[in-house]
């Protein structure tokens, strides 16, 4: 056999080894012996760190060549491996040799110990020693060993035919452990197909030799530099974040239930079965009225990675406002100083609401109606459409409520936690109620009562909506 020297090994190396570790295997059926799990998924903790090794066939067909370009790129990819990976006993990384025997090139050690880098001058050092490619002395020295998650072996992938390597390869399997092959050879017939799926499983090439087929083993032919790029991460551990899915944009009116807003949904690299939960925040508005809601949706993974997005929720009174309105208007003030509000004036009630502004006044004189503009007749609003007088914003809020739960109208005033100024109470029948309070600030904003007293008055409204608010 013979091998091109052009072949970057060191950079095919760092693709196989990242990808065996990243990407979950594509179940086998043909193989007995597959494994359930594949351990870059599996949750570890400091006790049981994900475990590999690097199997270098040393035999006597290796050529010189390749012998440099394995010294080459294992030294790279542990290099790789320790500079990626972000925490103590995480990762362990064993680098071993066999012919005829095998032999400890690095023992098992912490890719993030302090003594990693000093640990791979026996590699660069490497002495190839020949013999016969013993495959079986490979898997019966694993299997005495504390097994590996991963290994790999790299090969010329000559193996006798009496080599009995399949029983040896499943019950290592079977353990827990995936086996990978990486195989030096310009051609696919050059290749000991037949042989190398003992070790590995059942596999098929297609189309050129060059591609890659990921399952719970790997097998390679290339007779040139392998395009098979994949991003150098920390993924010996899953470490990758869920992709998550945020529902579309909704407005709501009373209820935000997912079951009716829509659910985020996630997927990910290893869990089928992801944690989805979510978390409301208002980003601008008074949601008594008109509010956006920030609905951010997480997605976390059994290795505790997640991932975020933000559904908006535009919440509305219009509605309910709608229904409050449903048999007759609102009519606020008195006489012939009125404001008229009717059911399809409600979006502009939601619009006024919450009031801006401090200038205490009666309406404007008039028996005013909501224009098609949404303006309250000729009562003022600011730039932003609300309302900026306190009274008749209190008042407002007060009488919906009273539209929506008239049975409140019937509390006396005494049974309420509120102190009523004196000059209030002089304007009330004796033994007032809600609904008296609310005539009385109609006769107010009619201008004819209580007049220089609207500051109390309002105080009065202020305590009752909020006493509302809070229940």
């Amino acid at each position: 056999m013979t091998y091109a020297p052009s072949v970057q090994l060191k950079q095919l190396l760092f693709n196989l080894l990242f990808l065996a570790i990243m990407v979950p295997p594509v179940a086998q059926a043909q193989s007995s012996c597959r494994n359930p799990n594949f351990p870059g998924c599996l949750a570890r903790s400091p006790q049981k760190p994900l475990k590999i090794a690097i199997m270098i066939d040393e035999s006597g067909s290796v050529t010189d060549a390749q012998q440099a370009l394995i010294r080459e790129a294992t030294i790279a990819y542990a290099t790789e491996l320790a500079e990626k990976i972000n925490e103590r006993n995480q990762v362990k990384l064993g680098v071993y040799s066999f012919a005829n025997l095998v032999r400890t090139v690095m023992a098992s050690t912490d890719v993030k110990s302090s003594s990693f880098k000093s640990r791979l001058t026996p590699i660069k050092n490497l002495n190839f020693r020949g013999g016969a490619t013993r495959f079986s002395s490979a898997l019966q020295s694993l299997q005495s060993r504390n097994p590996a998650d991963i290994v790999y072996f790299i090969t010329d992938g000559k193996i006798p035919e009496r080599e009995n390597i399949r029983t040896a390869a499943c019950n290592l399997k079977r353990r827990g452990t995936f086996l990978f092959a990486v195989i030096l050879g310009n051609t696919v017939a050059d290749l000991p197909i037949d042989r190398i799926s003992e070790l590995t499983g059942p596999r098929q090439i297609k189309g050129d030799a060059s591609l890659i087929e990921q399952a719970d083993w790997m097998l390679e032919s290339f007779n040139g530099l392998n395009e098979c790029m994949v991003e150098l991460a920390s993924v010996a551990i899953d470490q990758i974040h869920p992709v998550i899915k945020c529902p579309a944009r909704r407005k709501v009116t009373t209820s935000m239930d997912p079951s009716r807003t829509g659910k985020a949904t996630a997927t990910d690299n290893c869990d089928s079965q992801l944690d989805i939960t979510y978390e409301d925040a208002v980003g601008e508005g008074n949601c008594n009225w008109n509010c956006q809601i920030n609905r951010t949706w997480t997605a976390t993974d059994q290795r505790g990675n997640s991932s975020s997005c933000v559904q908006i929720l535009e919440k509305s009174a219009t509605k309910p406002l709608e229904q409050a309105l449903e048999e007759e208007p609102l009519v606020l003030g008195f006489n012939s100083t009125t404001l008229t509000i009717e059911k399809k004036d409600a979006r502009c009630l939601a619009k006024w609401m919450p009031y801006q502004g401090t200038r205490i006044s009666g309406l404007k004189r008039g028996n005013q109606k909501v224009s098609t503009s949404c303006r309250p007749g000729t009562n003022a609003i600011n730039s932003s459409g609300k309302i900026t007088n306190p009274l008749l914003g209190e008042a407002l809020q007060l009488a919906i409520y009273l539209k929506i739960e008239p049975e409140f109208g019937k509390r006396s005033l005494s049974s309420l936690s509120l102190t009523i100024p004196t000059i209030i109470k002089q304007n009330l029948v004796r033994n007032p109620d809600v609904n008296d309070l609310m005539e009385t600030t109609n006769k107010t904003l009619g201008n004819l009562i209580l007049v220089p007293h609207k500051r109390e008055l309002l105080k009065v409204l202020k305590a009752i909506n909020q006493n509302i608010n809070t229940d």
